[in-house]
């Protein structure tokens, strides 16, 4: 997963016809921010292979480098450690759409009209889309609930990978919010953010994440955890992830060496009833528990 975005990066080509965006900017998670707006996000990765366990930490900073009438360009840039060493990738920018599609493939969106969602006994008055993208060999088909004025706007998200040369799906995705208005600490703010669940599933397994999402954030993810599991249903990967600093403005604070320089502040924390690698028995699974969404922020 590519945290804080709805794509992978890919070579910037022409789209076989012009299109106009069928949602508003401000929809995009990015989209409602000014041009140098960014984020850092540190992931905390832990997996099982053969026996063994290893750990990586991963901090990665977004920026947000171009909008344009129809598009977003996103900079982003990777600090890894593992086994006690740090190194960086090389920097790469990331052009999307604003319903999350990469540039350069065969796109077509069709309005499949209103529809209404109901999350925690609120029905809520929907717009859905079916944008479907081909990007070479490979068609995405996704079928997205939008509302214009309930964050974090998508509230709902069904998607189909397929490799158009064999016909065999790659990956099937639902992502859905869960909980509406969670109190969330950033910095100094409590934010009003939203849990979302998505289940992704592949030929070697699944992976289930739970997030939550600001609309006051850039990119939105203020925290996430992950958890993979293969066919058989044995735990290979899981992963947390939280937000270091964020800015609403080009930064004078540029990475020194193999390190950021951040304010001296802790921006958030995993919500308790999370799983954390290595932390919380297995059997717990992941888990939120609304009755105390408030109590401890």
């Amino acid at each position: 997963m590519t945290y804080g975005l709805t794509a992978v990066a890919v070579a910037e080509q022409p789209s076989a016809s012009p299109h106009a965006p069928n949602v508003p900017r401000q929809l995009h998670p990015w989209g409602k921010f000014e041009v140098g707006a960014w984020k850092v996000l540190r992931a905390t990765t832990e997996s099982m292979e053969d026996g063994r366990q290893t750990v990586s930490v991963t901090e990665t900073r977004f920026t947000l480098e171009g909008v344009s009438e129809s598009s977003l360009a996103i900079r982003v840039e990777v600090l890894v450690e593992m086994a006690g060493k740090r190194f960086r990738t090389e920097p790469h920018v990331v052009r999307q759409g604003f319903h999350g599609e990469p540039l350069g493939g065969t796109l077509q969106i069709k309005d499949l009209g209103s529809a209404e969602l109901s999350i925690e006994g609120r029905n809520i008055d929907c717009r859905v889309m079916e944008v479907n993208n081909l990007l070479s060999t490979m068609r995405t088909v996704s079928k997205i609930w939008y509302s214009t004025v309930v964050p974090p706007y998508v509230l709902k998200k069904e998607t189909t990978v397929t490799d158009t040369a064999t016909g065999r799906i790659l990956e099937q995705s639902t992502t859905e919010i869960t909980v509406l208005d969670v109190p969330c600490r950033v910095g100094r703010q409590v934010l009003s953010a939203s849990q979302v669940k998505t289940v992704q599933q592949y030929d070697r397994g699944t992976v289930t994440t739970l997030s939550l999402l600001s609309p006051e954030v850039p990119g939105a993810i203020v925290c996430q955890t992950s958890r993979e599991v293969d066919r058989e249903g044995q735990l290979v990967r899981r992963t947390t992830v939280e937000l270091i600093d964020y800015g609403l403005q080009p930064t004078l604070r540029h990475p020194g060496g193999l390190r950021w320089h951040f304010l001296p502040r802790r921006v958030s924390e995993l919500p308790p009833e999370w799983i954390r690698p290595g932390l919380l028995p297995e059997f717990q699974g992941l888990q939120w528990s609304t009755a105390e969404d408030g109590s401890e922020r």
